[in-house]
């Protein structure tokens, strides 16, 4: 289900239960997972075709949101249009949200984003071997943040979560896989971080306190693009709920797409 309702990479096995859709969400990291080890492949595969970090920086944002659909670009350019006007009224902010038509703010915001993600993707590019972690990571981490905010938070009365599953308390239970998953690939992504030196730097009197120094460097930058990552998409997601009153899909996507965002920004600007 969060295959097919997250992903627009075809799923060979599609099924729906309406009583799942809490569960669905708490799998929600894994599709960014899945996503993250695509866009790392196809930035493998870009950088090995170019050296210019531009074209590739601009490949790999492309391909990476026509994977996910639009889906959360979606949420992210309708909230920037409801909030960022700053109209005093909750009802008109609302309406704004829903309508369907794109404007200026919306705009502004989507070609300012792209322009910071292409740019932090094409330095990234310069070392890809370790940033296709860092993508990882931060793909899996800003579905975590919203997955488990979707269900620990009060839905809007208008959202597709206004429903008795996610009204009740005790929610936070079933983002629990959103969470191990997101743990267990971090876990991964810092191993690798200590291993690809071991198997990449083969210059001859490399010491291995050099090695582990890679290593600690590299996991550092993986760690610190997360937690920021992290932080922008809670931060704009409570800034967003008082603003428009409540949880909706919308602002899951604007978490997901603005954490991305800042992860990568933030991994770019320590690579030195």
């Amino acid at each position: 289900m969060a295959w097919g309702c997250f992903c627009w990479i075809p799923c060979p096995y599609k099924k729906w239960n309406e009583d799942d859709r809490a569960a669905m969400l708490g799998m929600l990291p894994l599709v960014g997972t899945g996503l993250g080890l695509v866009t790392a492949l196809i930035g493998a595969a870009v950088c090995a075709l170019t050296s210019q970090p531009l074209l590739a920086g601009a490949v790999i944002t492309a391909c990476y949101f026509v994977m996910t659909g639009f889906i959360h670009l979606d949420g992210f350019m309708d909230v920037c249009d409801a909030v960022m006007p700053r109209h005093p009224s909750l009802t008109e902010r609302r309406r704004i949200l829903k309508d369907p038509h794109t404007g200026s703010f919306a705009a502004v915001s989507m070609a300012l984003m792209l322009l910071v993600f292409a740019g932090s993707a094409a330095v990234l590019s310069q070392a890809w071997t370790v940033s296709a972690l860092i993508v990882i990571a931060v793909t899996t981490v800003s579905r975590c943040c919203s997955a488990v905010t979707v269900l620990r938070e009060k839905p809007m009365e208008t959202s597709q979560y206004a429903n008795a599953d996610f009204a009740s308390g005790g929610r936070l239970v079933k983002g629990l896989p959103a969470i191990i998953v997101t743990v267990l690939v971090l876990a991964c992504c810092v191993g690798m971080c200590f291993l690809i030196p071991q198997i990449s730097w083969v210059t001859p009197g490399t010491m291995p306190w050099q090695l582990a120094a890679a290593g600690v460097a590299a996991s550092w930058r993986l760690l610190a693009a997360a937690a920021v990552c992290a932080l922008t998409a809670l931060i704009m997601g409570a800034i967003n709920r008082k603003a428009l009153g409540g949880m909706n899909g919308d602002i899951s996507g604007h978490m997901i797409t603005s954490g991305e965002m800042a992860g990568l920004l933030a991994a770019a600007l320590l690579m030195g």
